[in-house]
């Protein structure tokens, strides 16, 4: 580069000719914020001509110290000394406590930690009065939200830092030794025997149930329980059909399907239905219908016929095997055991026996609700039963009404969630809309309001969340007959939002601490009050008081209000970076 050519550089003033600039003396007569800030700029201007430690290597070679501006990481510690003026404000963000990790307030509900072999595993390990460590093969079943992997993790008594296992293959065998507790998965490759039948056709089967008794639990499982012998009169049936396509192409089949010889549809079902379907390769789609029967057959020892479910396509057809109907009056083979029978047949005891032994979630309590109108005794034992295992039916707790039990009809009202308004409070049950989860208290912020400039006729809530947001706060109040301390602090945050300043500070001393859950906010909220009436030292004094307050977001709003008030007593501002 030659000298004519750097003579021709675009560069910043150096340190002389800043300072020979013509002085603007009219302009910043009588404005002392205007000359303060001019004193601000020549303190910056020596700092930046002290700070020359870069060269600029060509032809032309300016030293540090020549020009003002000759670097961006100069140039950066030179404008941390000039007091930052202006920043610009983002768009306002709606914020909401987090009791559990990202979930609002609807999400937060008995849904997190569902029922599973895991917490039973852990139960059972508790009531057991275990004194080593926990650990349960069931695990990977917690899994169903991060709430309940980190609660199952919590209480699994394995170590943070896996130990060394020590393992060894030989002779087609391994063994694994373990270091420490810790859980193993495994699984082994057994022979079974290959069906031969039906290579490249449809599958296609079909069997009977009991639309009362459908299913039978073992364990957390639940199988279905298909009837083969006996089909009572006036009994509700189904038919469970199911077609597989094996194959590695779609196919297009028309099913039909057939109630038995002398029974009727119910249900929504047809005597005789044709469906039309598309099978993917390799898929597998259900079909139900149900049916009665009204009679027996006319000539004793008879049986209704049935044709079975028929799947045709364009070059075959198949089907599953005929059956023959055993419809009686009354059953010979009776399932003693199925709650189909034991709530209706059954003793008061053999009831409780059996609710003792099988799995309540499987249950329907309202089979025996009519056992609660005969006898007053039986329906406190089963309401004192189902408060102990946590469990509600609404049928049941109806019955509270017919014997004046007050407690089981609350329990049963607040489950039912009645409407009844945003708030409602009596004697019997209060509707409070927090503990419902249908409102949340929620923060906006940065926030900034018409003020100068008003837009419309009237003075407005511009910003939609929270004009909704007050608005349902303003629902929930019109329905109290009186407020609160923390209705009152609530209505404070929503006119301070709004800038309603008088009408904020009077209501904020109207509200009685001591009837504050919590006084974190109250305390803040002081301090914000504090401000605008101009006392500094109490102000000061909360502050200080939460200094070292382990939440860290409340921690850094009582550290904002520290340094405004340094701002405010002229002590130097902590440099922005």
């Amino acid at each position: 580069m030659g000298g004519a050519e750097a003579s021709a550089m675009r560069r910043s003033l150096t340190g002389d000719e800043l300072r020979g600039l013509p002085a603007a003396s009219k302009p910043m007569a009588g404005r002392k914020d205007l000359q303060d800030l001019a004193k601000e700029r020549e303190a910056a201007v020596q700092q930046t001509v002290a700070l020359g430690i870069n060269t600029y290597t060509g032809s032309t070679v300016i030293s540090g110290g020549t020009l003002g501006y000759f670097g961006q990481g100069d140039a950066d510690r030179a404008r941390q000394l000039v007091r930052i003026f202006f920043r610009a404000l983002g768009p306002t963000k709606e914020w909401a406590e987090n009791n559990y990790y990202k979930l609002r307030i609807t999400e937060q509900n008995g849904d997190l930690v569902t029922v599973n072999a895991f917490w039973r595993d852990y139960a059972a390990w508790v009531a057991a009065g275990s004194k080593g460590g926990f650990v349960s093969g069931n695990v990977a079943e917690a899994s169903s939200s991060f709430t309940e992997m980190m609660l199952a993790l919590a209480v699994l008594d394995l170590p943070f830092e896996a130990v060394k296992h020590t393992t060894k293959a030989d002779n087609g065998q391994f063994t694994f030794t373990a270091g420490g507790p810790c859980i193993v998965y495994h699984k082994e490759i057994k022979p079974a025997t290959v069906d031969k039948n039906g290579q490249g056709q449809l599958l296609v089967s079909q069997s009977f149930f009991r639309h009362s008794d459908r299913y039978r639990m073992e364990g957390n499982e639940q199988f279905e329980k298909y009837v083969t012998t006996e089909f009572l009169t006036g009994a509700t049936y189904g038919a469970n059909i199911v077609v597989t396509n094996p194959t590695s192409s779609p196919v297009k089949a028309v099913v039909l399907l057939q109630i038995p010889q002398g029974a009727l549809p119910v249900l929504g079902s047809k005597a005789t239905d044709s469906k039309q379907v598309r099978l993917e390769p390799y898929t597998t789609q259900t079909f139900e219908y149900h049916f009665y029967f009204p009679l027996v057959p006319a000539k004793a020892g008879t049986k209704f016929v049935h044709f079975p479910v028929n799947v045709a396509t364009a070059t075959s057809a198949s089907g599953a095997k005929p059956f023959e109907f055993n419809v009686v009056p009354k059953l010979t083979e009776v399932d003693k055991a199925s709650w189909d029978y034991v709530s209706q047949y059954g003793s008061d005891a053999e009831v409780f026996t059996f609710l003792n032994q099988t799995n309540l979630e499987a249950v329907n309590f309202e089979r025996i609700a009519w056992r609660c109108r005969q006898s007053v005794d039986f329906y406190k034992k089963l309401i004192a039963f189902m408060n102990q295992h946590h469990v509600a039916d609404g049928a049941v707790f109806s019955y509270a009404l017919l014997h004046n039990d007050a407690a089981t009809l609350r329990q049963g009202l607040k489950d039912d969630e009645i409407n009844l308004g945003p708030f409602f409070a009596s004697k019997l049950i209060t509707i409070d809309p927090i503990e419902r989860r249908s409102y949340e208290q929620l923060e906006y912020s940065p926030l900034v309001n018409q003020r100068a400039h008003r837009v419309g006729g009237e003075w407005r809530i511009a910003n939609p969340a929270v004009l909704e947001q007050y608005t349902k706060l303003l629902d929930i109040l019109a329905h109290k007959p009186q407020l609160d301390a923390m209705d009152n602090l609530s209505v404070t945050y929503f006119l301070f939002l709004q800038d309603c300043v008088e009408e904020a500070l009077a209501r904020f001393k109207s509200i009685d601490a001591a009837k504050l859950p919590t006084k974190i906010q109250h305390d803040y909220f002081q301090c914000y009050a504090a401000f605008y009436e101009g006392d500094l030292a109490a102000a000061r004094g909360l502050a200080a008081k939460y200094a070292d307050h382990p939440v860290a977001r409340w921690k850094l709003l009582f550290a904002d209000v520290a340094t405004q008030l340094d701002e405010i007593e002229g002590k130097a501002a902590k440099t922005e970076k």
